[in-house]
């Protein structure tokens, strides 16, 4: 069997709960990205490209420091401490990292001298004070109470940094790395029994059964890979292998390894959707990469015409002047009519060209409408003008008054190349009858 299937473990718990979902989160990327460079370096094993070999050996190593520190590494040598000092490459790669080696002496000064506490916030005083996590000390009280709330901490702080450079994982690694100094780490610590961090850190049985397997599986690599004559996967295994691509979790197309080992996805523009962002899905093996390409254009609405309607004696004004850029606007358009009889209505339109053909998008109008009197009707209208003649048809109320605007979404597919949108109002009293509509902003985007 492959290394790397030994170590793809799979998630083998579930739970169901809104407060450990950083730490779920952490620990899924963290398994994904392990899984993943191994898989690469069995892959890279076919290859003679020496620069790639080194390349996923660190980005391998990077990745485990990354693991520990998720535990973070007091735990994580607590924890497993009998198991290091009895292995030779465990305690290696403790001992390559400054801040866990450091972490080590202390801690194993702790087991010989048997310096224990039960006491949490004791415990956690000593292996937080003047390090790089100490600003978890402000809610010690929080943590006493809820356990689990130090690993959501430390998880949310790791996904933040990583968050931060989304372009750039090995940057984002490499500057939470940066921050943990020797120097840092206090002269002692009280050891905790095994249960107690448990209750800080549920994924710790979990995720240090993995970290180990790993960091066994990145010597295995390393010396094979710098063994001479290098061992070489079969031709025909990697030849066999497909990569199933999806583009939005829907099957693509399939491809296979070129004679440079590198998988080539060609996804001409015009399967895209150029006004919307695509996740695509490289499928290999069983071992999933995701990527998003952003949007290829941008949403432009552009103002071509604009008008009002109203019975009888009517005032208005806007200020626009056509053509101009509608995606975004805001500023204030008015009308207002007035009649001494029964029936008065006010209707202001403008005409948009677009460029999302079939795909629909939302418009957001901060608007209001003469709402005073009990038998009116106040619209959005949609729809289409053919000269003189509108065709509008009715799709939301606007049910703020003129005098105290609002915000009216409306989401769809509009007509194409252009379209009418009108605000309506109109009114019915025995006496004198006043109708009017008011616009502030006019916002459009895609999903």
């Amino acid at each position: 069997m492959p290394a790397w299937v030994a170590f793809a473990i799979p998630y083998i718990f579930n739970i169901a709960t809104e407060k450990l979902k950083n730490i779920l989160n952490l620990y899924n990327l963290i398994t994904d990205r392990l899984a993943d460079i191994g898989f690469s370096l069995f892959i890279a094993l076919e290859g003679n490209k020496e620069t790639a070999k080194e390349f996923f050996l660190n980005k391998y190593y990077n990745w485990l420091r990354i693991a520990i520190h998720a535990c973070p590494a007091q735990f994580f040598l607590i924890y497993n401490y009998d198991l290091i000092k009895a292995d030779d490459d465990l305690k290696r790669f403790i001992q390559s990292d400054p801040y866990f080696s450091a972490w080590w002496e202390v801690i194993t000064k702790s087991f010989e001298q048997n310096l224990r506490t039960e006491d949490l916030i004791e415990f956690l005083q000593h292996a937080l004070f003047n390090t790089a996590l100490s600003f978890i000390t402000a809610v010690l009280e929080l943590i006493k109470n809820n356990p689990t709330q130090f690993a959501e901490e430390i998880a949310s702080t790791i996904l933040s940094q990583i968050n931060a450079t989304p372009a750039s994982e090995d940057t984002a690694i490499a500057n939470y790395l940066s921050r943990f100094k020797p120097d840092k780490v206090p002269k002692s610590l009280p050891v905790i029994p095994y249960d107690i961090l448990v209750h800080l850190n549920p994924i710790l049985p979990f995720a240090s059964p993995q970290i180990i397997s790993h960091i066994k599986a990145l010597y295995a690599y390393s010396k094979i890979l710098h063994s001479k004559p290098c061992p070489q996967a079969p031709r025909q295994l990697l030849d066999f292998l497909d990569c199933d691509v999806y583009i939005n979790n829907q099957y693509y197309t399939t491809v296979k390894l070129d004679e440079n080992d590198i998988l080539k996805v060609t996804i001409p523009k015009s399967e895209l959707n150029p006004l919307k962002s695509h996740v695509v899905t490289l499928d290999y093996a069983g071992i999933q990469r995701h990527t998003r390409i952003g949007k290829l254009i941008d949403l432009k609405l552009t103002m071509t015409a604009f008008g009002f309607k109203g019975w009888y004696f009517c005032l208005g004004e806007t200020g626009w002047q056509t053509p101009f850029d509608f995606t975004e606007w805001e500023g204030m358009a008015w009308l207002s009519c007035q009649f001494w009889r029964d029936y008065a209505y006010s209707l202001l339109w403008w005409e948009v060209e677009h460029n999302a053909v079939d795909t629909p998008f939302y418009v957001k109008l901060k608007c209001g409408a003469r709402i005073y009197e009990p038998n009116q009707k106040s619209k959005v209208m949609v729809g289409v003008r053919e000269g003189d003649t509108l065709y509008l048809a009715e799709i939301a109320d606007i049910p703020y008054f003129m005098g105290e605007p609002g915000d009216v979404v409306v989401y769809g597919t509009f007509p194409y190349p252009k379209y009418v949108m009108a605000l309506y109002n109109e009114s019915r009293a025995r006496d004198e009858v006043i109708s009017g509509v008011r616009l502030d902003r006019h916002i459009a985007w895609v999903d």
